[in-house]
Parts: structure tokens; C-alpha cells; sequence
């Protein structure tokens, strides 16, 4: 570092080292508080002092040990110090560098010969003595036993806030180089409490969780700082448990009926509606519904045997064959592909409506066919002048929910259109991170889960849109989980809580239609 250029000549000589060591007498005037900064202070052995928030003194000098007044501020990382030890150090006054040479701090002393004390700033080595260093609020002021051997360089615990009783835990270490800049640091020992783990290249340890309670981690390497103590919170693995049974997968597995399917609600009449959005939300979770039964009877075997002929449950039913990998010509003895394909009118449109015809361009790529350019050139004619689109036709109110399914059905084509419904979908979303059934409502979670939708498949990262600061969509779902595990429809509000719940496991599982299908 810096100043080992300047105290390695001189370790026989004084403490060795441009820092100023705690224990000084600060003659402060008045009672104004200086910059607020956190000190640590790492002995030769064991952390003296963890992270500790103080304020030097405002006016005043340093005057401990021979120091003349005025040289030193109080003000400065020495006042600092000072405080933060109430005056348990002790130092010699350089009159060649107008700054203290520590010798002791908290009870450790260093002669100079194999370490001295170094002043750190936000882990980069001072190039100045204490009295020089000016302190800025929310700076971090490391007082460090530094060894002439080695780098010298802080290190720092990277690791997860919490973690799972009797499971594993990855931890990485860094140390911080001469620019600040965080490097992975192979062959450290990171400890746990009884658990010890060495790093590897990357700078990954794991260590194993024993019990429930605060785990607090440290980390070493001869020739380096230690790092600071951080502490994870460990849970048991029965709340986990507990957690994964309220999730709203769980929720949607418990609401299904003995013949099969789905309704609005646990023990509600199942209807082919629910059924397929819960289809959906468990291919989405990579679960087959040909697998999720009760009573004998499969999901799958449910839809097939409720089959009707309308576009609407033609373009799901495709979007179900297509997730779990089955043809839509030969679905339960039916060629849904057939029936949407004479669905189509002249203009490219199904029934004149934007919804319908989005929904039919996302079932024909489902079943591994191009829409027809007459299909989405229809679609585009329809975006509104505000960029968004509405459920029927261009002109009418745009909405977010219809939005969200044209942005999918587009994909990558129409840039300029896509570009706009993206510009429309951000304008709508609410401060609490959700977005309403249209600009300006309170927001809900099937418009959210469909504007996610439609941002992803736009190429948008909903975790990166927040409007006004608000919190992010994904954000705004998850705090609609009740404890039974069902997605509630707006804050306080449950309504068709197996539909609600499903269009929200796809987004927050963040994909986008029409799914992959899954392997077989």
C-alpha cells in the first residue's frame, strides 16, 4: 500500500505506521457534531472495535501526546477515532510529517517491526496521516494492524440476508484492491459458527447451516485485513415448509376437484374456463397437467372432455395442446387448429376484436404455425393513438390487459407499434408498482400479470420497470399472496381467486405466451 513505502525504512525507528491512533485528547469547543462515519478498528489477533457509528467533534484540536494545537482538527479521521475509543490509544507526534505515528490503540501495540496501523477510507488505504484525512458523512474509517508482508487489502463477506436450517450456504469473499474495486480471493477461510469452509477460485465458500437462530460469518487470509463480521438470519426448515404450503402453486393444487378440473374458487363447480388458465399456470411451473389429478381423473382428461367450439376456448385449449407438447390437430379426436383456421376472416381478424385476434395469433405459433401477415397487419391497424389497445377494435378506450396479450401476440415484428404499447403500458403502471384495468384505476393483478406478460415478450425487464419510483410489478403480485397461498385481485379483494392466482404464477414466473413445451 501507499504509506508501507514510507514506514518500512522506518520500523526501527518510531510506531511505524501514518495513522493516528486512538487514545487522543480532543479539545473540542462548543457541542457541534461533525460529519457522521462508521470506524472499525481490526487488531493483529481480533476485531477491537466492529462497525461503529460516531460523530467527531465539529471544532477543536487534537493535543494528545505532545501534538501542538492547531495541527491537528478535530474535526478529521483522529477526532474520529478518538471518539470512537473515548481516548484508548496512544501515538507519538511526527514533527516531520505534522501527524501522530500510532503505537497502541484498544490495548494493541505495534513496535513497527512486523506491523504497523493503517488508516483505511471506504477500504482504500489513506494517503495521509489521521490529522489530514477530512472526513465526509457516511464514509467508513478502517484502523487496521497492517503487516509488512502480504498485500494488505480489507476483505469483505458477500452473502444471502437468510438462509435454511441444515442446508447449505454459499459465501463469497473479496478483498478490496488499491482502486476499490472488489476482487474474488481464493484460499480464504470462511468460518460459520462451527462450520469452516475454504474459498475457491471465485472466491465461493459453502458452509453448512447447523440450526435455526443468527449466523454470523467471518473471514481471514494471512497478509490481509480480516472482514467485517455479517450476520444471516437462518430459519428452520419447517417454517420453509410452511412458506412453500401457502405458495400459490400450492394453493392452485388444493383447489382442484374430484373430476378433474378447476372452478373460481376451491370447491367450486369446475368449468372449462378455470381449467385452462390452471393448466396453463402449472405448465408454467413445468408441472404436466396430463399428471395433476384427483379422483381418478387427470386435468388434462377434463379439458379434453369439455371441448367447445367457440374461439375463445379453441385459442386456450390450443395454447394448453401446444405447453404439453400434443398436436392441435389431434387433440381428444378434435383438430382445434382446423376450427380457429375458418375462424378467421377475410381481414385477418377473428370476429373483428383485437382480443380474440391476439389470442389466435398466440395459438398459432402454439401449434407451430405463422400467423397470417394479413393477421397482425390487421392488429397493428388497430393500436390506438395513445399506444395502447382496446379489447374490440382500434378507437375504442385502450386497456392494459389487451395491451399486454398484443404485445405478445406481436412479438418480434412491428417494432415501432411494440415500441409504443411498451411507452403506453409504463405511462399506466401506479405507484404501488401494479397497473390497473385502465389508466388511471387501481391496479389489480390480472391487468399486472398481463402487462408483465407483455413487457417481457417485448424484450422489457419488469424488474426494471418502475414508474415514479414505485415498486416493481413482480413486487406488486407477490404482496397479493394471502396466507392460504391464493393471489388476491386487488388489495383486500378476492374474486375468482383459481383464475386470479393462475394468470399470476405465469407472470411471476415470467413467461410469456405461448410457453415451451414441456419435455418429454
Amino acid at each position: 500500500m501507499f504509506r508501507r513505502s514510507i514506514i518500512a525504512p522506518a520500523v526501527a525507528t518510531l510506531a511505524g505506521a501514518l495513522a493516528l491512533g486512538p487514545g487522543s485528547t480532543a479539545l473540542a469547543l462548543g457541542s457541534a457534531s461533525g460529519p457522521k462515519v462508521m470506524v472499525r478498528i481490526e487488531g493483529a489477533k481480533r476485531t477491537l472495535l466492529a462497525g461503529t457509528t460516531v460523530h467527531a467533534p465539529a471544532k477543536g484540536w487534537i493535543t494528545k501526546d505532545r501534538a501542538p494545537k492547531g495541527k491537528c482538527p478535530a474535526d478529521s479521521a483522529a477526532g474520529a477515532l478518538n471518539v470512537a475509543t473515548h481516548g484508548a490509544w496512544r501515538g507519538n507526534w511526527s514533527r516531520n510529517y505534522h501527524d501522530y505515528l500510532i503505537t497502541k490503540i484498544l490495548g494493541d501495540t505495534e513496535s513497527g517491526a512486523k506491523a504497523y496501523w493503517e488508516i483505511l477510507v471506504d477500504n482504500v488505504a489513506a494517503s495521509t496521516g489521521a490529522c489530514e484525512i477530512m472526513l465526509h458523512a457516511g464514509e467508513r474509517l478502517l484502523f487496521a494492524v497492517m503487516p509488512l508482508t502480504g498485500t494488505g487489502y480489507p476483505l469483505v463477506i458477500r452473502a444471502p440476508r437468510t438462509a435454511t436450517a441444515r442446508s447449505s450456504l454459499k459465501v463469497t469473499v473479496d478483498y478490496i484492491d488499491g482502486r476499490g474495486v472488489a476482487m474474488p480471493l481464493a484460499g480464504a477461510t470462511a468460518t460459520g459458527g462451527s462450520a469452516t469452509a475454504t474459498t475457491n477460485g471465485k472466491g465461493i465458500a459453502t458452509l453448512e447451516t447447523r440450526r435455526a437462530g443468527t449466523l454470523t460469518l467471518r473471514a481471514r487470509k494471512p497478509g490481509y485485513v480480516r472482514a467485517a463480521a455479517r450476520t444471516v438470519k437462518v430459519r428452520s426448515s419447517r417454517a420453509r415448509a410452511a412458506r412453500a404450503a401457502r405458495s400459490p402453486l400450492a394453493y392452485l393444487l388444493g383447489a382442484q376437484n374430484r373430476d378433474g378440473g378447476f372452478g373460481a374458487a376451491r370447491g367450486q363447480p369446475s368449468s372449462a374456463l378455470y381449467s385452462g388458465w390452471a393448466a396453463l399456470a402449472l405448465v408454467a411451473d413445468r408441472r404436466n397437467p396430463a399428471h395433476v389429478a384427483r379422483g381418478g381423473r387427470s386435468l388434462l382428461a377434463y379439458i379434453k372432455a369439455t371441448l367447445a367450439n367457440d374461439p375463445g376456448t379453441l385459442e386456450r385449449t390450443i395454447l394448453v395442446a401446444g405447453a404439453v407438447g400434443l398436436p392441435a390437430t389431434d387433440f381428444g379426436g378434435h383438430n382445434l387448429l382446423g376450427a380457429l383456421k375458418r375462424d378467421i376472416r377475410r381481414d385477418g381478424s377473428v370476429s373483428g376484436q383485437v382480443n380474440l385476434t391476439s389470442f389466435a395469433v398466440l395459438a398459432l405459433r402454439a401449434a407451430g404455425v405463422g400467423p397470417p401477415a394479413r393477421t397482425l397487419r390487421w392488429l397493428v391497424r388497430q393500436q390506438d393513438a395513445d399506444g395502447g389497445f382496446s379489447f374490440a377494435k382500434g378507437g375504442d378506450p385502450a386497456d392494459v390487459d389487451d395491451t399486454g396479450a398484443a404485445l405478445e401476440a406481436l412479438g418480434g415484428s412491428a417494432r415501432s407499434a411494440r415500441r409504443r404499447a411498451v411507452a403506453f403500458l409504463r405511462a399506466a403502471q401506479n405507484r404501488d408498482g401494479g397497473f390497473p384495468a385502465v389508466p388511471g384505476g387501481s391496479s389489480n393483478a390480472q391487468s399486472t400479470a398481463w402487462a408483465v406478460q407483455g413487457l417481457i415478450a417485448a424484450g422489457v425487464n419488469p424488474k426494471r420497470v418502475r414508474t415514479h419510483g414505485s415498486p416493481t410489478p413482480l413486487r406488486y403480485l407477490r404482496s397479493l399472496i394471502t396466507r392460504r397461498g391464493a393471489v388476491d385481485y386487488a388489495r383486500g379483494v378476492s374474486l375468482t381467486p383459481v383464475w386470479v392466482t393462475a394468470e399470476a404464477i405465469v407472470a411471476l414466473d415470467r413467461k410469456p405466451f405461448p410457453l415451451r413445451p414441456l419435455a418429454k
